[in-house]
Formats: structure tokens, C-alpha cells, sequence
């Protein structure tokens, strides 16, 4: 037979062999009391079997949890000295802190302590919490009582921003881009506004890709921000431009990316003076076989021919040849 109350609000469980009634000589009761993570009993109050840990740091980018210890006192009302076996049944990734076993000794008490230490991954859960089973039983007598607890979460707030590059420059008319990851680093799920903030009598443009957000614990989002001068300048223009995240009620996070811009560029000489070489030169060549003296004194092309006599060495010459 299995005696005990409310589930929730039963302080004393007893087991006792299905054959033998309340007065049996064999029982056992479990009787919980609430302790902080030191061990120094907070209350004796019975009903107290609900525990609230919290995320105490976050080494590594982990979440790392308070523990949650309950005090219990295994209780052995028979006449027989008894080894209880004792379990526990906790969520999974979680650590639990437990002896395997008990002597009690007939008419006897000892006091075990159990500790809970809940898993980087656990989400908040502040309302219900979560339910740990505690088990007594005794091997060979059909001894066996159980034990529900519950362990409450805090909610942790935490969203972190990381741009990719934080100093950024380019030329006046040019778009400039970067990517911020935004990363959910608590326990529950974050609903994210993002706000820019410009400089005072800023001459820059600045847009994002997206402006909410929504990350789960653990998720990551990437957002785009894009910026470019307005107008024109005439001197190198830098500008800080800040991205605030606001999540959690009043929280916030936020990063910093600087801008600079140059003054736009004319052409480049390089390229004018290599074209104005090139037509010189093919300017200078074209002259030159223009105006270049034919072979044997005659006279330079553009001059009309027939416009005197031939020397006379020139027709005895080609008489000769005639």
C-alpha cells in the first residue's frame, strides 16, 4: 500500500508492503526541507518543495546555474534496520548530487541532502518549473515511496551584438556594408527592436535590413547596415554610428561602427596622359611620312611637279637610258 497527500503540498510520504496496513512495523516517511545552495536550512516548513535557481555567470558564453539542494530526512518508523536505496529523476543534460543508499536504523532518522544543477540549455520556466522525482525503496521488501519536487528557473536576459568590422572606409557616391550578428544569450525567448543613433548635424545615410527581431534562446540573427554620404564634401568625413538592441522590458544592448569617407576622385592623369602621348605619337608619325623628301633630292610631297624644268643632268640621264 502507498499513502501519501496533495502532490503538491504533502510534506510526509510513507510506504509500506501491500500485505500490511498504516500500523505495519515496515515503513519508511521522506520528509523534505528546503536549503540554499550552502546547505544552511532556509525552513523546515514541509510544504516547501519548490526550489528557484538562477544563471550566476556565463563563462565561456555558457550559462552556468545556482543549485537548487533540498535537505530530506529519511525516516525508518520499523523495528529492522533498513538500507534504502535512493534515486532521482531529473531533466535530461541536468547534474544531480545524490547518495545511492541509506542505512536507517530501527526507530532512526538520517538527513540526506540532494543538489540540482540545471543544464546550460534550460530554458526559463518561472511559472511551473520543473518536476524532480525523488524514490526510496528497499531491496527485497517491498518498500517504496516516491517523492515529487520542483525546480523554478529565473528568466535571463541577454542579447549580444558583434559587428564584422568596426571601422569602415570609402569614397564619396560609395555604398558602404556591414554585417551585425545579434545573439540571444539568456534563457528565453527576446523580442528585439533596433535603434540607430547619427552623430549631431551628421552627413551620413544609414539603413538596416531589418529593424525587429525575433531569437529564441541560443539563436542568432544576422542584420545588414548600410551607409552613405549625403551631398558632397570636400574634406575626409568620420562619423561613429551606434546600433542599440532593446529587449527584456528596459534592457539593452548596442555596438559602435565607425564610418570614413574621402572626397570623390576626378579622372585619373595617368590615364589622360597616356592617351594625349598616344595621339602625339600617331599625330608625329603621320606628319613624318607626309611630308618626308622622296629619294634622290626631290622635292617633298605636296609640291606640284610640273611647275618648273627638270634639271638638265635629268634628261641627258634619261636620254641615256632611252
Amino acid at each position: 500500500g502507498l499513502e501519501f497527500g496533495s502532490p503538491l503540498y504533502s510534506p510526509t510520504l510513507k510506504c509500506y508492503p501491500a500485505s500490511q496496513g498504516e500500523g505495519s512495523a515496515k515503513s519508511i516517511t521522506l520528509t523534505v526541507r528546503v536549503s540554499s545552495g550552502g546547505g544552511e536550512i532556509l525552513s523546515i516548513d514541509p510544504n516547501e518543495r519548490v526550489q528557484t535557481v538562477e544563471v550566476i555567470s556565463t563563462t565561456g558564453g555558457a550559462l552556468h546555474y545556482s543549485e537548487a539542494v533540498f535537505i530530506f530526512d529519511v525516516v525508518n518508523t520499523g523495528e529492522p534496520t533498513w538500507v534504502v536505496d535512493l534515486d532521482a529523476t531529473v531533466p535530461e543534460g541536468w547534474d544531480l548530487s545524490l547518495r545511492s543508499s541509506v542505512t536507517v536504523a530501527a526507530g532512526g532518522s538520517e538527513r540526506v541532502s540532494m543538489g540540482v544543477t540545471p543544464s546550460s540549455d534550460t530554458v526559463a520556466n518561472e511559472e511551473t518549473g520543473y518536476m524532480i522525482t525523488l524514490t526510496a525503496t528497499v531491496e527485497g521488501e517491498n518498500l517504496e515511496d516516491a517523492l515529487q519536487l520542483w525546480v523554478k528557473v529565473v528568466e535571463f536576459h541577454k542579447v549580444e551584438l558583434n559587428a564584422e568590422e568596426n571601422f569602415l572606409t570609402g569614397e564619396e557616391g560609395e555604398l558602404l556594408k556591414v554585417n551585425i550578428t545579434l545573439t540571444n544569450s539568456g534563457n528565453t525567448e527576446e523580442d528585439v527592436t533596433l535603434q540607430v543613433t547619427l552623430p549631431q548635424n551628421t552627413k551620413l545615410n544609414v539603413t538596416l535590413s531589418r529593424h525587429t527581431l525575433l531569437l529564441s534562446p541560443g539563436e542568432s540573427a544576422v542584420v545588414e547596415m548600410r551607409a552613405e554620404v549625403e551631398g558632397n564634401i570636400k574634406e575626409e568625413t568620420t562619423e561613429t554610428v551606434r546600433l542599440t538592441a532593446y529587449y527584456g522590458g528596459d534592457r539593452s544592448g548596442s555596438v559602435d561602427v565607425t564610418f570614413t569617407f574621402e572626397p570623390a576622385k576626378g579622372p585619373s592623369p595617368s590615364g589622360a596622359v597616356v592617351w594625349i602621348v598616344l595621339i602625339a605619337v600617331v599625330v608625329a608619325v603621320g606628319l613624318f611620312i607626309f611630308w618626308r623628301p622622296p629619294k634622290g633630292g626631290g622635292k617633298a610631297g605636296g609640291e606640284r611637279e610640273g611647275g618648273g624644268e627638270e634639271p638638265e643632268g635629268r634628261e641627258t640621264l634619261a636620254g641615256v637610258h632611252m
